[in-house]
């Protein structure tokens, strides 16, 4: 609906009212505009607002029960709408599933239903879901499309369902699987979940893992951050759960973590911390700390010697326009470089104090896994991991409001998953990471995160599988250089796919697969995406040390060290040891390779 003001009075232009069924709720967008010479102060959807001529306000009204109009106040008077909803009496869709799921209810306009009570979140693609395996949704009269996910190791079930007034219809999903990561040890985790976030929800730690049982996710790290201020989300969670799973987790371990931000030198998600040091974020200005002091290596060794594993979040944002093609000038090379990306990540890995890099999450995936890349083919011994960075009190908000597990990484930790087998996975660097596609890489029979102890000059045979609807490419890597890649097309890998490439090996190496896809209905961003940890061949007890890549991780080295001068708060006299910090990991980069073990 919208509302116009102007020195000749208020006019309503509504559209056809949106047909509802009887006693539920009906989200209504409403635009003001202002035409008025003087400024209006505006009040609706528990918001208000200063609007100027010719400036705009979208606001949205949730009505309830059998509620039909909306009420807008301006300077202080009320003008209400003509009806803004049709009630009509309903009918019940009852959704059931022998498993948790996520259920969509799509009515043929595109609009979404939920049940009643419940949140009503919408995905990154604008389909509205709730969790559950036992759902009650009361839609008018008409025909509906039903839809059922759980993850992405099901298939979607999809049905039409017609409902008349005063019947219920019952939807029972099959849930077919489309691989089965556990029978060969593999298992699910998203290690970056905020449960509040700011947005319209407070969403207790019972609803956040009733959306990760429905998202069959084994292991959720829920985190406590702050935003720009001192206040921290959920930090009373994690506080409360330091040492223990989440009461009602069970089977699927959800723990109570921390979101550690600093917006120069990145952020980092913090799994199975036994102790709160204290530490919750630095540099922002209306935080409890303002200035970009302790460094985040500081931080991080705090983190590690209670317990936790500690991996870097959402290494490199999205460029819209033209950008510098090289990862490096693009992330350094920022005028305003306060945006959360892993400026740190090359220097806090060299001096051992991170584990992992998530090269999956709500950032730039390609980039921040050639980042990635980098580092392993510098001999700096990381994991590849994911986190989601899903706000789950937001309704509409991108990939942000998309529901736990979208993006997750899975951990070979055999016959089940703890946060102690967890924590062993990401530092040995057992884990992949996808958004929907099944990846795997074997070298001679050893996985990701194994080591391959071979002779001199000798031939090894990488074998590559994949279980997606494609097309899609796969890539073979060895540090950052690419050795082959193999184009497959759609429905190839439907049921699986696999290539074996024998590769000759006369020093050190470390290879890594990627698998980069197009848009695919089980993925909740743009395009199909994984990418594993390495695979570790040894010569003599030597690791890889790629010259090429040793030099790119010492020249980010410098260009952190120039920017953290340059842009740093508070930061002059810690300047001297900052640059102890960098001299030592340079010196750790420039090791012999058996150093580097």
């Amino acid at each position: 609906m919208r509302l116009t003001v102007s020195d000749a009075g208020v006019i309503w232009n509504s559209p056809t009212p949106t047909v509802a069924a009887e006693c539920v709720v009906v989200d209504v967008p409403v635009l003001v505009s202002c035409n008025s010479t003087l400024p209006i102060r505006v009040t609706a959807g528990g918001e208000s607002v200063s609007l100027s001529n010719g400036e705009h306000a979208l606001f949205e009204e949730h009505l309830d029960d059998d509620a039909r109009t909306i009420a807008v106040v301006v300077d202080g008077v009320p003008h209400v709408s003509p009806d803004a909803v049709e009630r009509v009496a309903g009918g019940v869709l009852r959704l059931t599933a022998d498993l948790p799921c996520r259920w969509s209810v799509i009515a043929p306009d595109g609009a979404a239903h939920f049940p009643r009570g419940g949140m009503r979140k919408w995905d990154v693609h604008g389909r509205g879901y709730a969790h559950g395996d036992d759902l009650e949704v009361v839609v008018p009269p008409g025909q509906y499309v039903v839809r059922a996910m759980r993850g992405i190791e099901f298939l979607p079930f999809e049905v039409d369902a017609l409902v008349e007034a005063g019947t219920a219809v019952t939807v029972a999903a099959e849930l077919v699987r489309r691989f089965d990561p556990h029978a060969s040890g593999w298992w699910s985790a998203d290690l970056h979940v905020h449960a509040n976030y700011g947005g319209e929800y407070a969403v207790g730690a019972d609803q956040a893992m009733a959306m990760q049982r429905g998202e069959g996710l084994d292991f959720m790290n829920l985190v406590a951050a702050n935003q720009l201020t001192a206040h921290v989300h959920d930090v009373g969670l994690f506080r409360a759960a330091l040492d223990h799973q989440l009461p009602g987790s069970h089977a699927s371990p959800a723990h109570a973590g921390l979101e550690y931000r600093n917006d120069l030198y990145g952020h980092v998600h913090v799994t199975g911390a036994a102790r709160d040091v204290g530490r919750y974020q630095t540099g922002h200005a209306q935080g409890a700390v303002r200035v970009d002091v302790p460094f985040n290596h500081e931080a991080a060794a705090d983190f590690r010697s209670v317990g936790a594993v500690v991996g870097y979040c959402h290494p490199v944002m999205p460029v819209w326009g033209d950008a510098p093609q090289d990862v490096l000038e693009r992330v350094m090379g920022r005028t305003d470089p306060r945006n959360s990306e892993a400026r740190c990540a090359v220097l806090d890995a060299a001096l051992g104090v991170v584990d992992s890099v998530d090269v999956l999450s709500n950032a730039d995936d390609l980039a921040s896994a050639e980042m990635y890349r980098r580092m392993v083919g510098a001999g700096l011994r990381v994991a590849a991991t994911a986190g989601s960075d899903a706000m789950l009190s937001l309704r509409h908000m991108g990939v942000h409001s998309n529901p736990p597990g979208w993006v997750r990484m899975y951990a070979r930790t055999g016959a089940s998953i703890s946060l102690p087998t967890l924590q062993e996975a990401i530092r040995a660097g057992r884990t992949i990471a996808t958004n929907g596609p099944w990846l795997m890489l074997d070298v001679n029979g050893h996985g990701p995160g194994d080591d391959l102890e071979v002779s001199v000059s000798t031939t090894v045979i990488a074998t590559v599988s994949a279980t997606s609807d494609g097309p899609f490419t796969v890539r073979l890597h060895r540090g950052s250089q690419l050795v082959h890649e193999w184009e497959v097309a759609c429905g190839e890998a439907s049921q699986g796919w696999s290539a074996t490439l024998p590769l000759q090996v006369s020093s050190p190496d470390a290879f890594t697969a990627e698998l980069v896809g197009g848009p695919d209905p089980l993925v909740l961003d743009d395009n199909a995406y994984a990418h594993t940890s390495p695979v570790h061949v040894l010569i003599g007890g030597h690791r890889l040390r790629r010259d090429d890549d040793v030099h790119w991780c010492l020249l980010w080295l410098e260009r952190l060290r120039a920017l953290v001068a340059q842009h740093g708060r508070g930061v002059g006299e810690h300047l001297a040891e900052f640059d102890v910090a960098v001299d030592a990991a340079r010196s750790r980069l420039q090791w012999p390779p058996m150093s580097l073990g």
